[in-house]
């Protein structure tokens, strides 16, 4: 029996085969040419639509790196990272495309001016005296806005009612010892209050309440503290219905402070995330205010 025919056969089969596979590949790529750049766009505007915003900066730079050209893709992507307080890489965004060349059109002239008018509402200078942002530096506000918002966190702070200090003499204490176990109830207690009406201005995003429980000058991990009131504001105002529960709370007694842990659950819109957060505090004129923030 005569094995070549067969061998032909089967070749001229696995040939054509393959042929078909390139001629299928070729016809879905004529049909659907961006299917994975739209599917990544999808995917990016239903995570800023449920507040994902660290997700849906990084399906707009998938995106991007697809059509490098697109614009609007950009502006998306600068609008995800400002809404994840994270101003530097929003900046950067929108400079490069108020820095793209290419010829003018009216949709990239109305992308150009949506860009600069983001920067502007961001507080940053005239694009004429802007340098650009190295990454991982916060830009600094404009003059009159940081002045307008620390004039509004200092009248929240006189607006509140000192609390009364309290106070043992050391005979009290010998004389009284029970009257220690009392005082520090009634300190843990203003503590604890502190902490609640913290958080609950956080949830109800009365932001004036909110920074009013920061020392003055606090700037968390930023620069400084009017980028981090900044960088705070725009996070907050930008989530969704915020849910805050505290629990686990211990109160620790420092030399001059005191350490606040607890389990936060946080939520805002389909976003979730659950950890252990460090409260450092210290008494100013009679309040417990924060002086050291930590989340893990």
């Amino acid at each position: 029996m005569k094995l070549y025919p067969l061998v032909k056969v089967i070749s001229l089969c696995f040939v054509i085969t393959l042929a078909s596979c390139t001629y299928t590949t070729k016809l879905a790529d004529k049909l659907l040419p961006d299917a994975d750049y739209n599917t990544l766009v999808v995917k990016a505007d239903l995570a800023m639509h449920d507040g994902q915003w660290a997700k849906a900066a990084e399906f707009y730079e998938k995106a991007g790196q697809l059509k490098p050209n697109d614009l609007n893709i950009k502006l998306k992507q600068a609008k995800a990272y400002q809404n994840d307080g994270k101003l530097a890489q929003a900046f950067n965004t929108l400079q490069i495309i108020i820095d793209a060349k290419g010829g003018a059109s009216d949709s990239k002239d109305s992308i150009l001016q949506s860009a600069k008018e983001s920067q502007m509402k961001l507080g940053f200078k005239n694009e004429a005296t802007v340098t650009q942002v190295e990454e991982g530096s916060q830009p600094q506000a404009s003059s009159d806005q940081s002045q307008v918002e620390e004039g509004l966190i200092q009248e929240a702070i006189e607006d509140i009612p000192p609390i009364p200090e309290q106070s043992l003499t050391v005979d009290e204490v010998i004389q009284n010892p029970e009257q220690v176990e009392s005082f520090v109830v009634a300190e843990d207690k203003g503590i604890l209050d502190e902490v609640n009406a913290w958080a609950d201005a956080w949830a109800d995003k009365r932001l004036d309440a909110y920074f009013a429980h920061y020392v003055n000058g606090f700037s968390g991990e930023m620069a400084n503290p009017k980028a981090w009131q900044l960088s705070r504001k725009n996070k907050i105002l930008h989530s969704k219905q915020i849910k805050i529960a505290l629990s686990e709370i211990k109160i620790n007694n420092l030399e001059s402070s005191v350490e606040v842990v607890f389990k936060q659950n946080y939520e805002s819109g389909s976003y979730q995330d659950v950890g252990r957060k460090t409260l450092e505090m210290i008494k100013v004129k009679g309040r417990w205010l924060i002086m050291k923030e930590l989340f893990k």
